[in-house]
Order: structure tokens, then sequence, then C-alpha cells
């Protein structure tokens, strides 16, 4: 007979609410506990990805080739401020030693690993009344030289080897751009077209989450910042202002902000923030597919009557300051292969939050080693949309049978120092 357990969540993002829906669904008991409105943080402006064939860990050959000088480079898809580098350089160093082509095709494999039921899980939420409708219409990468797109098209046929999305359309030329895709503006010279992944609105799956998971009787908490997480004897304890909160199991899944807590349990899960950015503005034509703009590393996404512009990351050691010219940047990126934006006046819905990034691209997934009733579920980088349903039902599968249901790429405590003494206790964690 199944042992139906109380379960606290420590974070009600987006992995919160896709742990909630798993632990729910096997009889659990849940409450959420968040550190301010439900649902908040990264889960609602980021670009609405399900997208298994593009999620790829960002400590790569690539990324390391550009190396510093262009990360301290303020127009730099990916940018930190000089005067960070000295308190994100452990990071560094680990983010450099996994960005070797074997590390990161061992980690490109894990991630493949854990996609491999991802649409399956996204169909199934929506059959169940809990997801929401994805778009198909393909993802249409656009480039202003036939260089730079013959260069992503043999990229995206060996991406397609994986077997987690189809191979892509032939190279074609403006006129027949334009003609299956008017919004496109006058950079857009050459692209194609790839059908696989899928996208869908951040914001409406998270309310339609949180409206099925109040129906099962979701405890949920906002603003509460969690100080303290005791492991007991038979349980534990989540302390916070006003009060504490006692369990079987706890859930960390606080994302951004996992990192001190996991700190003073005696690990370093080399959490950082690396924040993100969108906005929206309104073309006259609303483009159907998702549009990924040349080599800018900025994209836009089709979300009701907007086209949601998404990209860059940015470590500088805070989590919500909004860099105005990291906006700026994604302008410049989108603004030549679209018409008729009103670049100045019409840009809506701007945004910031912190990514949960690790320095191998990996999240954390899995029962903290010497206390087994507190179960990471954190550091899920850039892709923490696409990997949610598959880390739901994997932190379901650790709670029913403990760590023999985990994966070992996602050890939470892989970062952590031989020897390191684990503190059962904690006090002013701050999440």
């Amino acid at each position: 007979m199944k042992n139906n357990k109380d379960i606290i969540i420590i974070g009600g993002g987006l992995i919160g609410l896709f742990c909630a829906h798993y632990l729910v669904k096997d009889g659990h008991r849940v409450t959420v506990l968040d550190r301010s409105a439900i649902g908040s943080g990264a889960a609602r402006g980021n670009g609405g990805w399900v997208c298994p064939s593009r999620s790829q860990p960002m400590a790569s050959p690539g990324t390391l080739r550009e190396g510093v000088a262009s990360w301290v480079d303020p127009a730099s898809p990916l940018y930190i401020p000089p005067s960070h580098l000295p308190a994100i350089a452990s990071y560094l160093m680990r983010f450099a030693r996994n960005s070797t082509q074997a590390r990161f095709q061992k980690s490109l494999d894990s991630i493949d690993g854990m996609n491999s039921h991802t649409h399956q899980l996204f169909d199934a939420l929506e059959e169940e009344g809990v997801g929401v409708p994805l778009d198909s219409h393909g993802y249409l990468s656009v480039f202003e030289t036939h260089h730079s797109a013959q260069a992503a098209h043999e990229a995206s046929v060996e991406t397609a080897k994986r077997g987690l999305t189809s191979v892509p359309g032939e190279i074609l030329g403006q006129s027949d751009l334009l003609a299956i895709e008017p919004a496109l503006g006058t950079a857009a010279k050459f692209g194609f077209r790839q059908h696989g992944d899928r996208w869908l609105d951040p914001s409406a799956l998270v309310d339609k989450m949180i409206d099925s998971l109040s129906e099962r009787g979701v405890n949920f908490v906002p603003d509460h910042t969690v100080f303290s997480v005791e492991e007991r004897p038979h349980g534990v304890a989540v302390t916070t202002p006003y009060g504490v909160f006692e369990a079987e199991t706890a859930i960390l899944a606080a994302g951004a902000w996992s990192n001190d807590l996991l700190r003073r349990l005696g690990f370093n899960g080399m959490v950082v923030p690396g924040k993100g950015y969108s906005f929206s503005v309104r073309p006259p034509v609303l483009p159907v597919h998702n549009l990924q703009f040349g080599r800018s590393h900025v994209a836009g996404t089709p979300i009701g009557d907007k086209l949601r512009i998404v990209g860059t990351v940015e470590f500088d050691g805070s989590y919500d300051t909004l860099n105005r010219s990291r906006l700026d940047i994604m302008k410049r990126g989108a603004s030549p292969f679209l018409r008729g934006v009103d670049w100045e006046n019409g840009v809506t819905d701007e945004w910031v939050a912190p990514r949960p990034m690790t320095p191998d691209g990996l999240p954390l997934i899995g029962a903290l080693p010497g206390s087994e009733r507190i179960i990471a579920a954190t550091g899920h980088n850039m892709i923490g949309l696409t990997l949610g349903a598959a880390t739901g039902v994997m932190v379901a599968g650790i709670v029913e049978n403990g760590n023999t249901h985990a994966n070992r790429a996602f050890d939470p405590a892989r970062f952590t120092r031989r020897g390191s003494p684990l503190r059962k206790v904690v006090a002013k964690a701050g999440l």
C-alpha cells in the first residue's frame, strides 16, 4: 500500500508546481511555500518554449571559445560585469571544466534522457485539464546571409540526429520566407523552418496549474520566506517568520534562491542567478512561427496577440534588477528582422527574473545525502519549463523509492567538497 505523506514544497515557481501536481496525483498531501506570490519569479515571463531539442547546457566548447573577453562586453548575449568576476570566479572555473566536448556531450545525453517523454507528459497534462494547448507551427530561423543560414542549418541537421525533433526544412530565400511569414523584415534574407519543439503561454499554464492544484487540496502559502529546514527523526520542520511547518518530507524547489539554503544544509549546489529578460511588441502582422533572429541569441514567441521578445543572460549577482541596456540589445537583435514595430513606444511587459544556473548546465534533483527527507529540485538553468514535467515525475519517484529513482548526473551534492560537514539545522537562509 502506498504511504501517503505530508509534503512541503519550498518554492511555488514552475518546478514547485510540477512537483506538486505529480505528488498530489500519487495521493500525497502538499503545502507549497513561496517567498512572494505563487507562480512568480521566472515562471511567467519566459519564452514559453517546450523544446527538448534546444535543451542544451550552456557550458559548451562554443561558449568557452567566446571566453571572458566576450562575456564582459556589455553587448554580449552572455554578460558578466567585470566587477562581478571575483565573486563568480569559482563558478566560472567549474563552468570551464564542464565545457569540454566530452563533458558537454555527457551532460547533453543526461538532458536528452530526461526529455525523452517531455512531449507526451505535456500532452497528458492538457488532457488531464492541468496543462494548456501547445503551439506546433514550428521554429523559423532567419538570417541576413546564406553562409549564416547554412551553418545553422547544418547544426540543426546534427541536432535532429538526437531523435528529439524533425529534420529542418530546406533553406529558403527572402520571397519564400515572406510567403510563409509576412511579419518578417528586410534582414530576413535566408532561413529555414523546423518542427518538433513547441511552445505555450507560460502565464496561462501557471494559472491553470494553480487552479487545478487548489481544487485538489494543495495548500498554497505565499509571502513566507523560509529561514530554516531541519530534518527530525520522523519528518522535517520548515521555519518561516510566521511559524514552523512540519511534514514528513521537504522539496527544495526555490530556484535561484536555493543555494543559501543548500549551503546551510552543508552543501554547495553552485546555483547562481542568471537574469533573463523579455518584453512584448505588437507587429502589424502577428507571426505564426516561433522566430529565431540570426546569430543574435534573441527570439520572438507569439503569445496571445503579442510577440514576446526573449534572449540574453546576465550574471551580476542581483536577482531582479532591470538593466535597461539589456533590453536595448534585444531590440537591436530583433528589429532588423521584423517590419512595422514601434520599438520606441510600442514595447510593453518588460520583465526580468533570475534563472537558477549551474556550472554544468544540469539541474540538482535528488535526496540530500544524510538528509533523505529533504529533496532538491532546482538548478534548471534556462530550461525549467521544458524539464518541469519530467522533474515532477522524478521527484515523485524519489519520494516513493528514495534515490534509487534518481539520476546520478543530477546528484545535488556533486559540487560539494568531500568531507564537508552536514549541518542538520540551518538559520536565516532567507529564501
